[in-house]
């Protein structure tokens, strides 16, 4: 944790120090108010005031304060549901509370681990006997940006991961047992993704892959495009992508201290203290995640929740709730509501970032799987659609020009009839690869249908466009695919056309199109452009 967020989070410790003994003073005359005269609604406050000094005092460090709060609440809920009451009990513990504040913090703040984002290319270890055939089979993968180290000793390569941290650890199964799995939960903690690798896909095996930590389980002989594709979207889904995380707590002291370590942590958040605000900033702010607390003043965080999960469009935001409740049934009834997931208070900070980058990771796998065609991983139809309808937006915006081509494999049902559907699959996925390989950062690929790809070219102009096109149609024209025990030459035709010549999506899809079919009827292997 960098100087700055522990000066940011000693402040609010010392900002906290000092206005406890007020919060303490205030639960006294609450406590002497309501032994006076009954009142349900003061009973009701001073419920309210233990129930959130049990989540903030332990927070900041204050645990035996944070104990006996959650005592004193207990004793009060019997009396506002039983109408039980020991006022001697009540009078020692509420009087404890002025010397457990006295007691000095001996908390010290915990670090959560954050993810190396400069690295050139993405690392991974592998841990096996067979090295000479896995390194052959895996070598297409160094295309792509991933570095590959090898070890045959288990030692070496434990010691290795904690010198040089990579993303990807990949371990052969039968060496998997000599690996402690509090080493295996040791390098998922510090973000490292786990894969296994075995010869067999049964369900003992997939248990052994969910028992021992793994992220994913890769069967032998490596297929490389199932392996690459785990493995992007593993790392996709693990990129912090600057989250944005609404914090919903009444207590400001509890909501200040966990924007800053989400910050600290690569995160966007913003704040609601007051319930009523909630909607407001949730349609402005637009969240990836919300992080709620329970018990507040005019609603529940309870009620808040089933509000977002009844509307459509934010139906799909994961809701952690953070609460000093820790009767099981209770947390389960909330769940059961409108959670994604329950946290007790006080947390610890690397506890909290890892539960929040949890659930947003399994979110992000979650969109990846509805956003991405499951052969090749690009985009599907309806994704590459919306992008192309924001890449227009932005172009209209920016007075830019942009490109749009559509690109189909030559003779595919050819290809299908005579070598199977399982070669011309194949084809699909080394296209698809080529693609992602050869194209900038900035284009866009999808599947739009069948063996048809659309590719969005940003910021180009069409004789730009035309020559990006056609260099990829040739380049992919001379490479050898292995069909069975043939060698096979496969090719491409595409159409091209050009903002703002047609400014509308379906008129430049549809130029596109048209120019494709001219490409077919001139003879294939061709790229025509829609002028």
């Amino acid at each position: 944790m960098d100087n700055e967020t522990l000066e940011k989070i000693r402040k609010l410790t010392a900002d906290y120090a000092t206005q406890l003994p007020a919060k303490v003073r205030k639960i006294e005359m609450d406590w002497f108010g309501v032994k006076e005269t009954g009142s349900k609604v003061l009973l009701e406050r001073l419920i309210k005031n233990v129930h959130s000094l049990c989540g903030t005092a332990g927070t900041y460090g204050y645990t035996l304060v944070s104990e006996a709060a959650r005592t004193i609440e207990q004793c009060l809920r019997k009396i506002e549901s039983e109408g039980i009451v020991n006022q001697l009990e009540l009078d020692d513990l509420i009087q404890d509370l002025n010397q457990l504040i006295l007691i000095p913090l001996q908390k010290s703040i915990e670090q959560a681990p954050v993810i190396n984002l400069n690295k050139e290319a993405r690392l991974l270890y592998f841990v096996g006997r067979e090295q000479d055939k896995f390194n052959k089979q895996i070598e297409p993968i160094l295309q792509f940006n991933y570095a590959l180290k090898l070890f045959t000793s288990v030692d070496e390569f434990i010691a290795a991961v904690h010198a040089d941290k990579p993303d990807f650890i990949l371990i052969d199964i039968e060496l998997a047992t000599k690996i402690p799995i509090e080493t295996i939960r040791q390098f998922r903690d510090e973000l490292v993704l786990v894969v296994y690798m075995a010869s067999e896909d049964d369900l003992a095996t997939r248990l052994f892959n969910v028992r021992h930590g793994g992220h994913a389980l890769v069967t032998k002989p490596i297929d490389v495009d199932a392996l690459l594709r785990i493995l992007d979207n593993l790392f996709e889904a693990r990129r912090p992508q600057n989250e944005r995380i609404l914090i919903v707590d009444d207590s400001i002291f509890l909501a200040n201290y966990y924007a800053i370590l989400l910050k600290q942590a690569g995160m966007i958040t913003a704040k609601v203290i007051d319930a009523r605000n909630f909607l407001s900033c949730l349609l402005e702010f637009q969240p990836d995640l919300i992080l709620m607390d329970i018990n507040m003043p005019f609603c529940t965080g309870t009620e808040l929740a089933q509000v977002v999960h009844q509307q459509e469009n934010l139906s799909g935001i994961p809701i952690i709730f953070l609460s000093s409740i820790v009767e099981k049934a209770v947390q389960l009834d909330v769940l059961s509501l409108a959670g994604d997931d329950f946290l007790t208070k006080p947390i610890e900070p690397a506890h909290l970032v890892a539960a929040v980058r949890n659930r947003l990771m399994r979110s992000r796998m979650l969109r990846a799987r509805m956003m991405r065609d499951s052969l090749t991983n690009l985009y599907n139809h309806t994704m590459i659609h919306h992008h192309l309808e924001r890449e227009m937006l932005m172009a209209e915006r920016y007075k830019r020009e942009m490109c749009v081509a559509l690109l189909d494999i030559d003779y595919f049902k050819a290809i299908n009839d005579t070598y199977g559907h399982q070669i011309g699959d194949k084809m699909l996925k080394e296209l698809s690869l080529f693609l992602q390989k050869k194209l900038r950062k900035s284009d866009l690929i999808g599947r739009y249908g069948g063996e048809e790809f659309l590719v969005i070219l940003p910021n180009t102009n069409m004789e730009a466009g035309i020559a990006i096109i056609d260099n990829l149609r040739e380049r992919f024209s001379k490479i050898s695919h292995k069909a069975g025990n043939k060698e096979l030459f496969i090719t491409v035709s595409g159409g091209i056309a050009n903002y703002p010549r047609y400014d509308k999506v379906a008129s430049l899809v549809k130029a596109a199109d048209d120019a494709l079919y001219l490409a077919k009827e001139q003879g294939r292997n061709r790229i025509v452009s829609m002028a």
